[in-house]
Formats: C-alpha cells, structure tokens, sequence
C-alpha cells in the first residue's frame, strides 16, 4: 500500500482568518512554534498562506507601489552595528495597520488527500517550499512539512 497525503498530513494545524491582523499572527507562530499556516476563508477553503518570511517581506515593502525596498530597509536595520530596536520599531510601524490577507501569497502549495508521497515530494520541491496544504474539494483538511517527508524516508529504510 502506498502512502498518501490522507496517511502522514498533521490534522491539528492553524489556520488564520483573513482578517487575521499580523500582530496576532506573530503571536500565534511564536506560541505554536511554526513558521506558516494557510490562509481560509469561512468555509473553510484555501485562500493562501502566511510565512515568516511573508512577515519580513511585508515590512520591506513600500505600501504606496507594493514594491520591495530593501535598500531603505537595510539602511534602517544593520544588524552588524546592532540596531536591532530600531529594526522592531520600523517594523512594527509597518505592519501595524496589516493582515492575513494583504501578506499572504495567495495560491498556496495544494495537494489533494489522495496524492501520493512522489508526488507531494515533487510539488515541494518544483515550488520549493517546505509545506503543502491538503485539500478535499478546496477546503484545508492537513498540511505536510518536509519533516513530515523525511519522517516516510526515515522508516522506510529500517
């Protein structure tokens, strides 16, 4: 029997609402100790997904032409010269008024229930991402980290 998304997918996984502000979502990553989690709507159906790094990349990108500007930014924060207070305080500014929905990448990394461990591995991979959402009909059901992946690789070779 082959293993499939339904097999190995964490079912107790967070999720955010839309209008998740970003100061909660810090707070929920830190108290869960993850570093994303899909984006739904009421129903329960896949929107996007929020990364940490979708957190920096907010907080570097200029509001007026949703351009990064990471050169501002540098300029801001160095963190060779330890001015990491004023890095917080920039970065709160930023994103104070933010949430779920305007740094979410939309489109998350989906498999279905039914997909198998190649396939999973392969959507990891060409996206080059380190987690999938499993989905039924649209509607988030799981989610699979690359840890989970190494967890099939790890018993199959005993």
């Amino acid at each position: 029997m082959r293993t499939r998304a339904r097999d190995l997918m964490q079912t107790s996984l967070v999720t955010l609402a839309a209008d998740e502000p970003v100061s909660e979502i810090e707070r929920v990553f830190a108290e869960e100790e993850i570093h994303g989690a899909p984006v739904v709507d009421d129903q329960g159906r896949l929107m996007g997904m929020v990364s940490t790094l979708d957190l920096v990349r907010a907080a570097v990108r200029d509001k007026e032409t949703d351009r990064e500007t990471p050169s501002e930014f540098e300029e801001i924060f160095d963190v060779a010269r330890g001015e990491w207070n004023r890095f917080i305080e920039v970065y709160r500014e930023r994103v104070k008024s933010l949430v779920a929905e305007d740094v979410m990448t939309e489109g998350a990394i989906s498999v279905e229930m039914d997909a198998e461990v190649p396939e999973i591995a392969r959507t990891m991979r060409e996206a080059r991402t380190h987690r999938v959402v499993v989905v039924e009909d649209g509607a988030v059901r799981g989610i699979i980290s690359s840890f989970d992946l190494l967890a099939v690789l790890e018993k199959s070779s005993v």
